[in-house]
Order: C-alpha cells, then structure tokens, then sequence
C-alpha cells in the first residue's frame, strides 16, 4: 500500500512532466576581427581582408554582417581627403558629396551599407579655377546590409578556412552645379574597426520556463489530493 507522502510525491512529478515545454533554439552572435581598411579615390583596394571562420560547434550559421563590435551592429568609417572643385566664371555655387562603402568577399558575395553625407571645406565656390576643397565625414551605420548564410556552399565557405574581403571601396556621388566639376579626386575611406559578426542558432537550446509553472501546479495539485487523503481517513 502506497504512503500518502508517496501519493504526493507521484502526484507532483507527474505534474511537471505533464507542464514541461521542450528546448527552443536562441538565436546568437559572435564576432572576429578586427581589420584596418582604407581605399583612396575612385580605386576599389585589393589588399585582402581575413576573417576567422565561424565556429560550426557553435550552432547553426544564418547570417553574416560587417559590425564595429559594439553590439555587432553597424560599422564605423571615416571619409577624408581633398577634390578640386572647378569652375570658369565668378559664379557662386555649392557643391555636395556622399559615400557609399561596399565590400566584396572572395566568393562573390557583398555587403554595402546607405549612402552618407560627406562635408566639403569648402563647398561654395565664387571664384575662377580649381578651388582645392577638404571632404570629412562619418560613417555609421546600424542597418548594415548582411549576407544571409543559406546554402551549402555558404555554410562551407564561411565555416572552412579563412573568409576574405578582397575587393573594397566607396562609392563617391560628387555633385557639381552646371558650369561647376570636380578634380583631383583623392577621396579617402578608411577605418581601424572592421569587424565580422556571425549570426547563429545555439546548438544547445536551453528549456523554456514553463517546468517552473509545472511545478507550480503539481504544488497545487498536490494540495487537492492531500485534503482526499484527509477526507478518506475521516
């Protein structure tokens, strides 16, 4: 004959085995890096870019992304360098620039980021000839674009030695009124903060929280079944 303890103790893990919710996968990141990078003028640079592979232990490879480590979002780059800007009356005009920093990976694939607002010192210009400007900027970008890790052949490529960017540069929008243009371009990128962030499903999801409501009920379960046991012995 079964003990009242033992009719409980039965009673509560039945509960919880009955509540329990099954493992679900977390969705993580990690980063590599970093690597410097520069690209100068119209030129993209072939100086190549490697990367650690990701680590296949980890989990399952969704996405890749270029980030500047802090929360592996976005990246940080500064534009730099001089253009002339040219024109051949005493007109006054302004002239505006903007970058697009894109990077190539030895496989074909790329990511790019939006285009941003580079400052020209100065960029209105009254006088005849090639007026000698200074282009500064930042770039920082939260919304980079990334390359979703979704064949074979990007989970080897990614996973498997040593992934590299061998074709980077921005891409320069000068804009120059009518009877204005630019010269000399010697436009810079350039960053000391390149990062390579992957994206993965945890190899070892961890339980959700529902076994603590379980237990929760096989508490309260327990406590009808006790006031049974009681009633019966009266």
């Amino acid at each position: 004959m079964l003990t009242r303890q033992t009719l409980l103790l039965l009673a509560a893990g039945a509960a919880i085995a009955t509540i329990a919710s099954p493992a679900h996968a977390i969705t993580q990141t990690v980063t590599v890096g970093p690597q410097s990078f520069s690209a100068t003028g119209t030129a993209p640079s072939t100086t190549p870019l490697t990367f650690a592979p990701f680590n296949s232990t980890l989990g399952t490879l969704t996405g890749v992304r270029l980030s500047n480590a802090s929360g592996g979002v976005g990246y940080t780059a500064a534009f730099s360098g001089t253009v002339g800007l040219g024109q051949f009356d005493t007109d006054t005009r302004t002239y505006t620039a903007a970058a697009t920093p894109g990077f190539l990976f030895s496989n074909g694939s790329g990511i790019t980021g939006s285009t941003e607002s580079v400052t020209l010192t100065p960029s209105v210009v009254s006088t005849a000839g090639i007026t000698p400007s200074t282009a500064t900027g930042t770039y920082t970008n939260t919304s980079v674009s990334s390359i979703a890790v979704n064949t074979p052949t990007l989970q080897t490529y990614f996973t498997t030695g040593s992934p590299s960017i061998n074709l980077y540069s921005a891409v320069w929008t000068l804009t120059a009124p009518n009877g204005g243009g630019f010269f000399n371009n010697a436009l810079t990128i350039g960053s000391s903060q390149l990062y390579l962030t992957y994206e993965y499903n945890d190899a070892n999801p961890v339980p959700g929280p529902l076994p603590v409501l379980g237990a929760g009920a096989a508490f309260g379960f327990s406590r009808k079944l006790r006031k049974r046991i009681r009633s019966s012995a009266a």
